[in-house]
Parts: structure tokens; C-alpha cells; sequence
């Protein structure tokens, strides 16, 4: 979504109309210059997807040499302005076994992190995106680890709304998605 040129636009417009937004990003491409617009033009939230606290593992799924470190650095300049951060954590047959890690990097930031084990196919339909995902019989051992949800929400030390009278749900009568391309 930073890609656009017309980023800055098109969340101004979302702000005139008071839309909740919500970014979905690797984070890459979030700099000071950026933090600024997000905040100036109330962005609620920008889930950020995280691969690993280990800079091998991370860039080998992102297959982006230094993202690791721009990750984390866009987590940083996004929670010192006060802006909402998701991590988003698809776990994988490569960090299946760095939940505690993942939970411990959330927990020092005090952002909350979702895990989700679903692997899609690509957009163009092509499935070897699921080789990469983590074996059955190790789902139980994950899902009954303490990093649970209710536990991650005990350190969340969320940002209040921006604007408190906009309603939570607004499917049908204020929902856009931006192609990012």
C-alpha cells in the first residue's frame, strides 16, 4: 500500500468521511516522513506481518535482504507516535517453534500479536505456498501453549480511538479496500 502515490489521497478522503482505516503492511517502507501522514490522517491501525525475531528465518520467507530490520524499525517509529500496531504472525513449518519468542517481542512493545496457521495459495493460484505450512500433529502443541489470546491481551497496552463516535462495524456503509497496486 505504500507503493501508491496517492496514498496520502486516498486517506485523506477515508478521514473527510471519518472511515476507521487500517493498513496491512510488511512495514518496509514506513519512514518518519510516513508516520507523520498515518498520524495526521488518524490511521487506527497498521498490522504489521512478522515472520521471526531471527533475521534468517524472517528474510527467508520475505526473500528481502535488511526487511527484518525494517520491520522492526517501522514497529518502533509506529508505537513511539501512538499509532495502533498488529503484528501478524503466520506461522510456518520454519518459526512454528519461536511462538514464545514472537509472544516476548510483542510483550516488550506492548503490542498485541495474532498467530494464524493458515497458508493460502498465492493470488495466482499456485500451491506450493503449502509446503510451507506446519505439520497437523504439531498444531495441538501450538494452539496449547500459554501465548493464547487471552494471555497476549494482558500486556496489549492499546491506544485509545482516535475518534471515539465512529462505530466499531461499519460492513456496508463505510468499508473500502484499496488495491495496494
Amino acid at each position: 500500500v505504500f507503493l501508491r502515490n496517492d496514498l496520502d489521497e486516498i486517506l485523506a478522503a477515508a478521514d473527510r468521511l471519518r472511515f476507521r482505516t487500517k493498513l496491512y503492511t510488511h512495514g518496509n517502507f514506513i519512514d518518519d516522513a510516513r508516520v507523520e501522514m498515518l498520524v495526521r490522517r488518524h490511521v487506527g491501525e497498521v498490522q504489521i506481518s512478522f515472520y521471526s525475531v531471527d533475521p534468517c528465518i524472517h528474510e527467508q520467507v520475505t526473500r528481502v535482504p535488511g526487511s527484518h530490520a525494517k520491520s522492526i524499525a517501522a514497529i518502533d517509529k509506529l508505537v513511539a507516535a501512538g499509532i495502533r500496531v498488529l503484528l501478524a504472525c503466520p506461522l510456518t513449518r520454519f518459526n512454528f517453534g519461536e511462538t514464545r519468542e514472537l509472544t516476548a517481542f510483542a510483550k516488550a512493545r506492548k503490542i498485541p500479536i495474532k498467530f494464524s496457521p493458515q497458508i493460502q495459495p498465492t493470488y495466482g493460484g499456485e500451491l506450493h505456498t503449502l509446503s510451507t505450512a506446519v505439520p497437523s500433529c504439531e498444531l495441538p502443541n501450538i494452539f496449547l501453549e500459554p501465548w493464547n489470546e487471552s494471555t497476549v491481551r494482558e500486556f496489549a497496552d492499546v491506544p485509545e480511538a482516535r475518534f471515539d463516535d465512529r462505530p466499531n462495524c461499519g460492513a456496508a456503509r463505510s468499508v473500502v479496500y484499496i488495491n495496494p497496486i
